[in-house]
């Protein structure tokens, strides 16, 4: 018996063992369920729904909580705040928790909480709000659910934030936030009431920003003030704003790209105030991309931005190509580090106080492009400085105000071309006022139209206003090829004035076609070093293009700089023949008794750049001196002075004298030689003199012609004042001394 009883008490122990070692001993997992599942009926006294039961069994299912499948999906907000903000509870749940199709009942706030795994909720619905704020989280996920607010303000996050695919139903709200990953918000939608929808002010973040696809409406997306280390994207994005700006990024840094690649903004312009999209005192490390955006600013009256960029920082591109702005677009004293890429796009802003396009005082390092763009309002790029190309060709520019033209580069300085050709048109004022060119103005094949009301607001109805401009290579206003119709030759045409005061351009190519009308061409102290191969050249072209301009005033600085012109490549004469037409040009506009005179002198000896025409007059005259002298002294009324000694006979029984071979014999062509060259004595015209007392007869070939002489002696006066004149004309002409 007591052998018996040893063994049974042996065996009972080795049973115990048994059950001790392989069913009473649980692994290390299978304790952290039991704790965490024991921890969470005890605090909620066994009150624990079947959702809420297998979330606290996660740690078996290596962090998941599979919830899509049970009957009852509702897990009260409390329970998971609990889970998460508990040191014990959060601790056994290692390092993820995925909680999956759960419905949260209540706001689920985790108010300043150290959540030490991984967060993430997929196609879960909450009721209420998600507050995190003040959180410190490794990672926070958010796929396919929904919620009323997200409010993050100032929470910390190790790795990325996503929310994907995912609603809230009032404000999303990561003001302040840390986040040391991405910011993932790609198909999310948000929508508020009034005021903000989703707001990023002054956070930091460590990767990128995406808000690719995303759909915030009825609400302003703040992004202001923000660091973001990558990217900043919300291409193919809906951004709607009733009653301010949709999508406002105000001095964001960003190092990487901001990307709005077909992105629709639409906000509200509150009399000016606000708009479509604001990146006012951006910083962008890269390219700011906006390629096929539509940015639209609403409100009862033309004010607003579409997009305003002004007094930012692009280290690279700003690419606004293919876009449709509606409302102003200001890059207003940006600097841009690479180039502006405005081609195909759409500019409409119909305010008579501020230009569609305002680029003022901005600064590009590359190029400028507005190829086949339309600007309906303006472009204003005065102050601008551009280090490549100003490209605007077959684009079309409207002004909506007088004041303001459709195109501004005054004071601009471009070092490459401006191209404004190939079927450019410019419907009010081109104005290019004291811009500096380092290449050519090209505008063959352009229509630069001045409407109609600048002529009432000024003097002036300029279509090209480029005074004081300087232009070191070309200056092209002639025909060339349009780019809309490929072979069609297009001239260059100005409807209003074409204004060159004070400009300076290398080298001028124009034609006849392409020159304004009479009265539209301004030139005073306009500068050209010559023409390009292929322009009109020939004085007489050349004189007509001169008296194109304005005769209100006359200047005389175009002629010359013509003549100078001619001058240099060894035209002389046709430089006379530019300051001769000069001259004329100058009488015209004086009096008529002012234009006797000068009159007289042009025709005399070409206001003394043709000395010859005076000797040729004056040989003439003489030659006609010599004629009608010869007639009067055949006709017996050019009489000896002394008849005491000429005829010392007196005569024969007919009355006929015999003149004495001691007078001087009479030569007509000496005498109307010295009669006429003033201080030329040849001793024969003191010895004879016409007598106005007498008449006679001389015969020319079969006629028989009377002389007077008092017609002679009138015309011998005339004769001597005339030589005087011619004389002193032509030899001042010859000497240099008589020129104008």
């Amino acid at each position: 018996m007591r052998r018996f009883m040893k063994a049974f008490v042996v065996f009972v122990c080795l049973l115990s063992a048994y059950v001790s070692v392989g069913l009473g001993a649980p692994a290390a997992g299978s304790t952290a369920q039991l704790t965490l599942l024991n921890l969470a009926l005890e605090r909620f006294t066994n009150d624990l729904r079947i959702a809420e039961q297998e979330l606290f069994k996660a740690p078996e299912n290596n962090g998941i909580a599979h919830c899509d499948a049970l009957t009852d999906r509702v897990i009260r907000a409390d329970r998971l705040a609990w889970l998460c903000m508990n040191p014990t509870a959060s601790a056994a749940i290692g390092p993820r928790l995925a909680l999956i199709g759960a419905r949260i009942e209540n706001n689920l706030v985790l108010w300043e909480s150290n959540i030490p795994f991984r967060l993430g909720m997929n196609f879960c619905e909450f009721s209420g709000d998600i507050n995190i704020s003040g959180c410190h989280l490794r990672s926070f996920f958010l796929q396919g659910g929904s919620c009323m607010r997200l409010v993050g303000y100032r929470v910390t996050v190790d790795e990325d934030v996503m929310l994907l695919d995912f609603r809230a139903d009032g404000l999303v709200q990561f003001a302040g936030a840390h986040i040391g990953g991405d910011l993932q918000c790609p198909h999310m939608t948000c929508t508020n009431g009034s005021g903000i929808t989703f707001c990023l002010n002054d956070a930091q973040i460590g990767g990128s920003v995406l808000l690719e696809f995303a759909s915030m409406a009825a609400g302003e997306v703040q992004v202001e003030r923000a660091r973001i280390t990558r990217d900043l994207n919300c291409s193919y994005g809906n951004f709607f704003n009733p009653a301010g700006f949709a999508l406002n990024i105000a001095e964001t840094r960003v190092e990487g790209n901001v990307i709005l690649k077909s992105t629709n903004v639409k906000g509200n312009g509150k009399n000016g105030e606000a708009g479509a999209l604001n990146l006012e005192g951006v910083t962008i490390g890269r390219n700011l991309d906006c390629e096929g955006g539509r940015f639209l600013c609403v409100g009862p009256t033309p004010s607003g931005s579409a997009l305003k960029i002004s007094s930012a920082m692009i280290e690279g591109s700003v690419i606004l190509r293919s876009c449709t702005n509606e409302g102003q677009t200001s890059l207003a004293g940006s600097k841009i580090g690479r180039n502006l890429n405005c081609a195909n796009t759409r500019f409409i802003y119909k305010a008579v106080h501020s230009p569609a396009f305002d680029a003022s005082e901005a600064q590009i390092k590359g190029d400028v492009s507005f190829e086949t763009a339309s600007v309906e309002g303006g472009l204003d790029l005065t102050g601008a400085s551009i280090d490549g190309t100003f490209l605007c060709s077959a684009g079309h520019f409207s002004a909506v105000s007088p004041l303001l033209g459709a195109l501004r580069l005054d004071g601009a300085e471009v070092k490459r071309d401006v191209l404004l050709n190939a079927g450019f048109t410019a419907t009010g004022c081109t104005s290019l006022a004291n811009a500096k060119i380092g290449g050519d103005l090209d505008c063959r094949a352009g229509l630069f139209t001045a409407p109609m009301s600048d002529a009432s607001a000024s003097d002036r109805s300029s279509a090209v206003d480029a005074r004081g401009a300087k232009i070191t290579g070309r200056l092209l206003l002639a025909r060339t090829y349009v780019h809309s119709s490929p072979g069609e030759l297009r001239d260059f045409k100005a409807v209003g004035t074409i204004d060159l005061e004070s400009a300076k351009v290398g080298v001028l190519c124009d034609d006849t076609n392409s020159w304004p009308t009479q009265g539209n061409l301004i030139l005073n102290n306009f500068t050209y070093d010559g023409f390009e191969s292929g322009a009109p050249t020939t004085v007489e072209d050349r004189k007509r293009w001169l008296r194109l301009m304005r005769q209100d005033r006359f200047f005389s600085q175009p002629y010359q700089q013509l003549a100078g012109i001619y001058r240099s490549v060894g035209r002389e004469e046709d430089a006379k023949e530019v300051l001769i037409a000069m001259n004329d040009d100058r009488v015209t506009g004086l009096t008529l008794a002012s234009r006797i005179l000068p009159r007289i002198f042009g025709i005399v000896v070409g206001y003394g750049y043709r000395p010859w025409r005076a000797a040729g007059y004056s040989a003439f005259f003489i030659f006609l001196g010599w004629f009608l002298f010869s007639r009067g002294y055949h006709a017996n009324v050019l009489r000896p002075t002394d008849t005491d000694k000429a005829y010392p006979d007196k005569g024969n029984a007919k009355g006929e004298q015999s003149l004495s071979k001691d007078y001087p014999a009479f030569n007509a062509f000496i005498y109307s030689l010295e009669n006429f060259v003033p201080l030329l004595n040849l001793e024969m015209g003191k010895d004879w003199r016409p007598n106005a007392n007498l008449a006679g007869r001389f015969k020319l070939w079969r006629w028989s012609l009377p002389v007077s002489g008092t017609f002679l002696r009138c015309y011998l006066w005339f004769h001597i004042m005339l030589g005087w004149v011619l004389t002193t004309l032509w030899v001042g002409a010859l000497t240099g001394l008589v020129k104008s």
